[in-house]
């Protein structure tokens, strides 16, 4: 959006869902705000070259303002009824909000796990953040369990954080739609 003399631009650009590259790593820290998971941007990139995870990218412009990502070998301690890939680390750039970035990323994670054979995805989401769960529920996704959303992880100066935020614990069946 681009505001000229009190009149709102709206400016179409064009995206692109793929599969995050090693060139995107430092790009995902967006100018800074998430420079603290630089070590875990680079262990699941390590991860995805083993396939034992997925990084997706919504891209713009060579650059990615969105991104999510789908842990296959989850230890997630919930009902294991099938196999399933734990998608996490959602997000999309404040001004590509509310535009179908974080629909599109989350239905190109599900089709892959369909592609691979997975039977369904969870996702963990903040107990507070009520428009992640509003994504969820249209897209599908019912609560399961609650969790303690107790987390760590190093920064990129070697500092232990130590995260603590409760969460629901959502999941949906998987079926080839498309």
């Amino acid at each position: 959006m681009v505001v000229i003399d009190k009149q709102v631009i709206w400016l179409q650009v064009p995206v692109t869902i793929r599969p995050a590259t090693e060139d995107d790593l430092l790009k995902l820290e967006w100018f800074g705000a998430y420079t603290c998971y630089r070590k875990l941007f680079q262990e699941t990139y390590r991860d995805f070259m083993m396939g034992r995870q997925i990084m997706w990218v919504a891209d713009v412009g060579d650059f990615p303002v969105g991104q999510i990502f789908v842990n296959l070998a989850s230890g997630l301690g919930i009902r294991h009824r099938a196999p399933h890939g734990y998608l996490y680390a959602l997000r999309v750039m404040e001004p590509f909000r509310r535009r179908g970035l974080g629909t599109a990323l989350v239905e190109a994670a599900e089709h892959n796990l369909v592609e691979q054979g997975f039977a369904r995805a969870t996702i963990a989401v903040g107990k507070t953040n009520t428009g992640a769960m509003r994504l969820y529920k249209r897209l599908g996704y019912d609560i399961i369990d609650d969790d303690p959303g107790r987390w760590q992880f190093e920064d990129h100066t070697g500092k232990i954080h130590y995260v603590e935020e409760a969460c629901w614990i959502m999941e949906k069946w998987l079926t080839l739609s498309r």
